[in-house]
């Protein structure tokens, strides 16, 4: 019977297994702290790294539940777990603003500029999230907002075409 043999093979391979991810895991773990402890300097001040990650996190919470109080958040029909949502997406919306979609336009971005685009990212899509949930639940919000499309992209094809018979009026001697 090899059964234990083989048993044992196996828990020696996972130990060992488990040994090298968990040094992995350290090693990982060592370089991010390295790189969080990097100084950065902030109103004349050289802060670490760590400071401003902690600083964008909060706020984005900041921003999240300063749109509470707007007028647009205030209404009566919205329960507890629609709040919870709505703040726990513009909280979402803030960081993805901060830490994607900003240096995807700027190389790289000066902190003051990550941190505001966190609070105003955090405050504008958490409005945003609970109008898409508005213009969802709503028949007649979604139907006007289809019409309006429609129109939108009629009056836009309407001028390119008409553009486009401008440009071969002018090439083409149509004009005269």
């Amino acid at each position: 019977m090899n059964q234990p043999i083989d048993a044992a093979k196996v828990t020696i391979v996972s130990i060992v297994g488990h040994g090298a991810n968990y040094m992995a895991v350290a090693t990982s773990a060592a370089g991010i702290s390295q790189q969080f402890s990097q100084t950065h300097s902030f109103l004349y001040l050289d802060l670490p790294l760590w400071v401003f990650f902690v600083a964008t996190l909060v706020l984005a919470a900041i921003g999240s539940l300063a749109s509470l109080y707007t007028d647009v958040m205030q209404d009566g029909d919205m329960t507890a777990g629609m709040m919870a949502v709505n703040l726990v997406l513009g909280f979402v919306a803030g960081n993805v603003g901060a830490f994607i979609l900003l240096p995807v336009f700027t190389e790289n971005p000066p902190m003051p500029l990550v941190l505001l685009t966190a609070l105003i990212m955090s405050f504008i899509g958490t409005v945003i999230i609970k109008n898409i949930g508005e213009i969802v639940r709503s028949a007649e919000m979604s139907q006007a907002l289809k019409s309006l499309f429609i129109e939108v992209v009629t009056v836009v094809k309407d001028l390119i075409v008409g553009r486009i018979k401008a440009v071969f009026a002018l090439f083409f001697g149509g004009g005269r």
